[in-house]
């Protein structure tokens, strides 16, 4: 349990998921974790609080990352921002005001790696695809922007990223890759 004494909250500790299943924030350990829930919800949750110059979610953002890495933390790697699915997205700036918001999210997809067996990864390649990825979206996608701003650590992709708009093919392409990785991980 994350929230001690939170047990009374007057709406519940809950969400409904798009499959309709109950998410509770309270008791992460009893929840279901379902891949078209992660799927749905992060094909239709806009990366940068919504200030790019299109339409950029995070499942094509946990995609490019994926796609970068060597095939034992591809999966890992696709899943990294899972917890978003269930969390929302938020900023990293706004992120290190909450701390305790960063003690859920990490709860949150620890548990998610436990539901699909993720056991074995390697953190940080999988961090550093992250940024490599950060920086290439901050290139092709943020307005008004000089890159030297923001104090990067990795180099861009030499290629560009192309956006995909439609959340239901960025649903499609999360779900095709997971299950693709995940019976080669199994």
């Amino acid at each position: 349990m994350i929230w001690k004494g939170l047990k009374n909250l007057s709406n519940g500790s809950w969400i409904k998921t798009y499959t309709g299943k109950k998410f509770d924030y309270i008791d992460i350990e009893k929840n279901e974790i379902d891949i078209k829930d992660i799927a749905h919800a992060l094909s239709l949750l806009n990366r940068y609080t919504g200030h790019t110059k299109k339409f950029y979610c995070v499942a094509q953002h946990s995609i490019l990352v994926s796609k970068i890495l060597d095939k034992k933390d591809k999966l890992a790697g696709l899943l990294h921002d899972a917890s978003e699915a269930y969390l929302g997205d938020i900023n990293t700036p706004l992120k290190i005001l909450i701390p305790e918001y960063i003690k859920i999210e990490k709860s949150v997809q620890d548990h998610i790696y436990k539901c699909f067996k993720i056991e074995k990864f390697d953190a940080i390649k999988i961090h550093k695809a992250d940024k490599i990825i950060l920086a290439t979206e901050k290139r092709d996608l943020i307005p008004n922007i000089k890159i030297e701003e923001w104090n990067l650590s990795e180099k861009p992709l030499k290629d560009k990223i192309r956006v995909d708009k439609s959340p239901v093919n960025n649903e499609m392409f999360f779900l095709d890759e997971f299950y693709k990785l995940y019976k080669t991980y199994r």
